[in-house]
């Protein structure tokens, strides 16, 4: 079977972000990842699965990525889950002379979009306030 691996950076940034096992669906999370991105842009690298064996102790989950606006953090997105290893990224960017954030997180398999999104929007008002020194 092949998976298709999302993956950022170089050398001691390389990391994988997301494995996918439709092309399709790999190529539609790699543009919304690279959507106002100028750097350290997502890819995606095509293995075959029959001939490669690891072993990993990384949970498997579910990974969401939502976009708040800064000042309101009303939502303006959020993507379909997608299988991924374990992380919380949190990241600020500008559009159009706007400021948004990004939150990349992992629940465990079966949360509900509802649920992950109310955890996400804490998440980024909690990481507001800090970035404001509140």
């Amino acid at each position: 079977m092949k998976v298709y691996v999302i993956t950022s950076g170089e050398y001691s940034d390389y990391g994988i972000r997301a494995v996918e096992i439709d092309r399709n669906r790999a190529e539609c999370i790699c543009a919304t990842l690279n959507k106002d991105i100028f750097y350290d842009r997502y890819e995606i690298e095509e293995y075959d699965t029959d001939a490669i064996q690891f072993d990993s102790n990384k949970k498997v989950m579910e990974c969401y990525v939502a976009e708040f606006d800064y000042c309101t953090l009303n939502e303006v997105h959020i993507a379909s889950p997608f299988i991924s290893f374990e992380r919380n990224e949190i990241k600020m960017f500008n559009q159009n002379g706007k400021r948004y954030i990004r939150i990349t997180a992992t629940f465990a398999k079966g949360t509900p979009m509802e649920k992950a999104r109310k955890i996400m929007k804490d998440r980024v008002a909690k990481w507001k306030a800090e970035w404001e020194g509140l």
